[in-house]
């Protein structure tokens, strides 16, 4: 723990350096005529060309259609006297859209994630939002998948990129957390459109996280949306990739978009501020670069990108989520949506306190809509 403190402090040793070091580098620039020129101009210049290329996002009677209503806003703008400590009895008197809970990958520890029984179950519940996700296999067909590798879930050591939809179809699902598992026997990996087609008829409004790194999901979006036009009311599409955002709204400006965010997404393969968690890599080099890589990506997300890519909502991880963080975002006219809360003590608690809506992995305890 001593060593820890003590690099610790040597961190900070060398940040304070750097930045004595920035405003010392500024001020000699600036007394120069044409240094100081520059320092006006560049900075102008750049405003300029991220006007030009960012992307607004959507109306707020468009974002509404999708999102429902604001309850973090309607509870800061009210007498909290006059509203009842039950969110399920909120109503913003216009018999608009409200939701709290989305089920994450389909509630996937109450049926098999990603699947066409688990969507089917969230409906019977109530539920009205489901979090997919897209991935291609190698033909590039579009399924409903999570994960990179299909270990987990089915059993077979590869990447799903490696794999064609002929050899994939046939795999059962048998990683299946869930409490009744002879009800899911044989459930297969879900077709993308297949999974759309069926929230449609359904009326269940949908998030679509995109997984794939290739152009090819930027059009099978497009595509999917040309095909059931109601779903620019009814979903929205998030990915950790700002790029693939980026060319949906370029070209369909009108979609709803988020991005999804946590602590360390480049040098640590998960987040948990209350335990050690495995690195990305075990090169101190290549460690050391992810770590300079998060710090830069994460002041760009919260300062450029979020206005370049014309978000409508940010997905933040629970551990990372607190009553600043929101009102930061809220305060730029974005919503805030924690993942993934799955017990009935945080769920009360993002509910309740931050009157924000949350993903869970499962439909126990939830807050009815």
């Amino acid at each position: 723990m001593e060593f820890i403190q003590e690099l610790n402090l040597i961190y900070c040793c060398y940040t304070l350096y750097i930045l004595l070091y920035g405003i010392f580098i500024v001020a000699v620039e600036a007394t120069s005529f044409g240094q100081g020129i520059c320092l006006i101009t560049i900075p102008l210049i750049m405003y300029c060309a991220f006007k030009i290329i960012a992307i607004p996002k959507p109306s707020k009677s468009e974002i509404k259609e999708v999102l429902g209503v604001d309850i973090w806003r309607q509870f800061k703008e009210r007498n909290t006297d006059e509203i009842n400590a039950d969110l399920r009895d909120f109503d913003d008197g216009n018999g608009d859209l409200t939701f709290k809970t989305i089920a994450h990958r389909g509630a996937g520890l109450d049926a098999p994630e990603n699947s066409i029984s688990a969507v089917k179950a969230c409906k019977e519940k109530g539920c009205k939002f489901v979090e997919i996700d897209l991935s291609l296999t190698r033909d590039g067909v579009p399924i409903v998948f999570h994960d990179a590798t299909l270990d987990r879930m089915v059993g077979v050591s590869g990447n799903v990129q490696d794999f064609l939809w002929d050899e994939l179809k046939n795999y059962d699902l048998i990683f299946q957390p869930c409490k009744d598992k002879k009800a899911f026997n044989g459930e297969k990996i879900a077709l993308f459109d297949e999974y759309i087609d069926l929230c449609v008829e359904l009326g269940v409004r949908i998030f679509i996280d995109i997984k794939d790194r290739r152009d090819e999901v930027v059009n099978i979006i497009l595509q999917t949306y040309k095909r059931h036009p109601d779903l620019c009311k009814t979903s929205l599409v998030t990915s950790f990739n700002p790029f693939i955002i980026y060319k949906i709204r370029r070209s369909n400006p009108k979609i709803v978009c988020s991005m999804a965010w946590r602590p360390y997404y480049f040098s640590q393969k998960t987040y948990n501020p209350f335990q050690r968690v495995e690195k990305r890599y075990s090169s101190i080099f290549m460690h050391s670069g992810a770590v300079i890589f998060d710090i830069i990506s994460t002041w760009l997300f919260n300062n450029i990108i979020y206005y370049i890519v014309g978000l409508s909502a940010v997905l933040i991880h629970k551990d990372a989520v607190s009553s600043g963080v929101i009102t930061k975002w809220q305060n730029r006219d974005i919503r805030v949506i924690a993942w993934t809360v799955n017990s009935k003590l945080e769920k009360d608690y993002f509910s309740n306190i931050f009157h924000i809506p949350y993903m869970t992995d499962t439909l126990d305890y939830y807050h009815l809509d």
